[in-house]
């Protein structure tokens, strides 16, 4: 009588990485350089943004919070995905051909723009379907490199201006406090508040967001619990926002004018990002009081099957 293992064991799970051609490598380089000198415009565009825009100075991170994202997801990385695929080569090539046609209508945004879609382009050419999968998470969060259209950075603008001085004055007339609104203009007694557009929260609104997709890609989380902080990460950023502007009022009225210019406007918006970072920390602590997960069924090796039993327990003898 033989002893047979279970089909699971007989079977090996060991695969040995095959290398990477040295002629892949270089033609993925070439092709990267080849990217980077053609659209060298576009990115000394994005740069300037990144340095002369605070909306979007967070810019500059978006890259490495990329490649990190990959670095985290290599161990479901398998090397034999990486060859050829000359088929992605069509929709490179009508990518390029679209650029040319933006190119000549001065479309400087949608050329800029495009630069992603020609990434995961380069990306399926590189390793096909799968590697593209196992990219995507670093492949989305390079679209916060691209800033907002200016007519849609405009309207954001103005319409969340509006949002934190009507929201700031009702919370401080629920304070007690004294206060009007007119226009974006903020009446306490004596003193007059104007929220500015460096005050409307759009800066902040668009670095919090790039920072919760960033973690919600990093942490191991549910899916349903990552989804809910991607939800909730507008609502938490203009309460942020909101409180910055309602404790810069109170702050005029008891400290005055010159204080608050000279210290506490800028405090206050320092203080906006730890703010929201608290407010993700007590919302992720509410979602694992409210849920509780049930462990797995504790495994025992059975020494005669070589094999894992679920949810079986020792005995204990007697």
């Amino acid at each position: 009588m033989t002893n047979q293992l279970p089909p699971e064991t007989s079977r090996s799970t060991d695969r040995t990485p095959r290398a990477i051609p040295v002629s892949a490598i270089v033609a993925a380089v070439a092709v990267v350089v080849s990217l980077v000198w053609s659209f060298l415009p576009n990115w000394l565009s994005l740069y300037a943004t990144w340095r002369h825009d605070d909306n979007y100075s967070y810019g500059f991170l978006v890259v490495p919070i990329s490649i990190w994202i990959g670095w985290n997801r290599r161990a479901k990385l398998d090397r034999s995905w990486i060859k050829p695929r000359f088929w992605a080569l069509i929709p490179l090539i009508a990518l390029l051909a679209i650029r040319y046609v933006l190119f000549e209508r001065n479309e400087i945004w949608l050329e800029t723009v495009l630069l992603l879609p020609i990434i995961v382009a380069i990306v399926a050419l590189v390793g096909g379907r799968r590697l593209v999968l196992w990219a995507w998470p670093s492949l989305l969060f390079l679209a916060f490199m691209f800033p907002l259209p200016t007519r849609v950075n405009g309207i954001l603008s103005t319409r969340l201006q509006g949002i934190a001085t009507i929201a700031s004055c009702w919370t401080l007339q629920l304070l007690g406090r004294p206060v009007i609104s007119e226009g974006n203009v903020i009446y306490m007694g004596s003193e007059t508040l104007e929220v500015a557009r460096a005050c409307n929260g759009l800066s902040m609104l668009l670095t919090f967001i790039a920072l919760i997709v960033a973690v919600s890609l990093l942490i191991e989380r549910p899916l349903w619990q990552r989804f809910i902080l991607l939800l909730s990460s507008i609502p938490i950023a203009l309460v942020s926002n909101i409180i910055r502007i309602t404790v810069t009022a109170l702050c005029y009225t008891i400290f005055g004018h010159v204080i608050v210019e000279k210290y506490a406007h800028d405090v206050a918006g320092w203080l906006m990002m730890p703010l929201a970072l608290v407010f993700v920390w007590i919302e992720l602590t509410l979602m694992d009081w409210l849920v509780i997960e049930e462990a797995p069924p504790e495994a025992v090796s059975n020494p005669i099957l070589g094999v894992s039993i679920p949810g079986a327990k020792p005995k204990r003898l007697a």
